[in-house]
């Protein structure tokens, strides 16, 4: 048998096991990644190309050339079997990134992680567009504000850019802005629930008239806060 031949087996053995030990293992976490498995199941196909054109080379001896093309058909459906764990890995570990949540534990408040419903009940009287980040939603001045999602206070005062008095509540990738208040009964690292009453509303600000000037922020970039109600 050729150094050749036996650096395939020899490879091809240590790869295996590898793998096996990736799939074994469920309770640490392996050093073995699917890049470095497909490195030497390259490695393998290279060596038996190069033992197979040795062999066909080799002027003296017809026997090595038929011992290497017998290890070639017996290496075969083991490549065959490595290759279909080398995809089964692949799969399970681009399954596993997919559903890595964005938002990792310690990000979060508790409970409700996102923003859900209306911070109050009336008409939406401007949307969400290019020129108009959030919604205004129509109530009456002293209308309580509730926040939409779990999370802690990072913002509670007055704000030079147009939003008046303003409440920004933050869990994780989540912040949630509320505009043009009347009144803000909450102070910054206040921990509040879905459904607090974190302000009243009003018409401060650059406000034409009483209303909730409302965001939802993924990230610090405004997103149609809609999504995020019922329809």
């Amino acid at each position: 048998m050729s150094d050749l031949t036996v650096n395939a087996s020899t490879t091809f053995a240590n790869t295996l096991n590898a793998i096996s030990g990736v799939t074994t293992s469920t309770n640490s976490e392996s050093s073995t990644t699917s890049s470095d498995l497909i490195s030497d199941f390259s490695t393998i196909m290279m060596i038996m190309l190069l033992g197979s054109m040795s062999s066909q080379s080799s002027s003296d001896t017809s026997s090595d050339y038929s011992m290497g093309m017998n290890m070639n058909q017996l290496m075969a459906p083991l490549m065959l079997t490595l290759l279909e764990q080398l995809t089964s890995k692949n799969i399970e570990e681009a399954t596993a990134a997919d559903v890595t949540p964005t938002i990792k534990d310690d990000d979060l408040i508790s409970g409700s992680a996102k923003p859900s419903g209306m911070p109050a009940q009336g008409p939406i009287t401007q949307g969400c567009h290019s020129r108009h980040i959030g919604i205004d939603i129509g109530v009456s001045i002293g209308t309580k504000i509730k926040s939409t999602m779990d999370g802690e206070v990072v913002y509670a005062g007055w704000n030079n850019e147009g939003y008046g008095n303003l409440v920004i509540v933050k869990n994780g990738k989540f912040s949630t802005y509320y505009g043009h208040l009347s009144k803000i009964p909450v102070n910054v690292g206040d921990k509040v629930a879905a459904g607090d009453v974190i302000g009243l509303s009003g018409s401060t600000g650059n406000s034409t008239g009483p209303h909730l000037h409302y965001e939802v922020r993924i990230n610090g970039s405004a997103v149609d806060p809609t999504k995020y109600m019922p329809i």
